[in-house]
């Protein structure tokens, strides 16, 4: 079986003389259908993010999904590897030290101590109270 066609792609007409040549040039032409109707990539993609990027408290708690006073009490407690620029009240960490600080969040490492030899005097606020109690007795 002999098919002459022409196509307004193709400048000069073809021949398609066995089966196999026309479900090829089907294919090809489905390929090139399918590219064509591919979606182009959004234009409000995200950047890409970097490990060394500077992150704020707020970007932070945005990327941890946690609130920004969770953000600033790892800071202060130096879990997450940060510090604040002269000049500046907040928080500044990398992208890399608060993934990590997440992934020991995740993933905490079993402790030497049993409970019964834990501190229990050991803590942000105990160790203000230690302080203030040590002051008040200064004369």
């Amino acid at each position: 079986m002999t098919f002459l066609s022409s196509s307004a792609a193709m400048a000069e007409p073809f021949v398609i003389t066995t089966p196999e040549q026309l479900e090829a040039m089907i294919k090809r032409a489905v390929s090139r259908a399918v590219a064509e109707l591919q979606p182009a990539a959004p234009a409000n993609d995200p950047p890409p993010r970097h490990l060394d990027e500077m992150l704020t408290v707020p970007e932070g708690a945005a990327e941890a999904k946690c609130s920004s006073k969770t953000i600033r009490a790892a800071c202060a407690s130096c879990a997450i590897e940060a510090h604040k620029p002269a000049g500046l009240e907040e928080w500044r960490f990398t992208r890399s030290a608060l993934l990590t600080w997440l992934n020991a969040r995740a993933n905490p490492q079993p402790s030497s101590q049993s409970p019964a030899e834990v501190d229990k005097d050991k803590g942000p606020r105990q160790a203000i109270a230690k302080i203030n109690g040590k002051l008040q007795g200064v004369p």
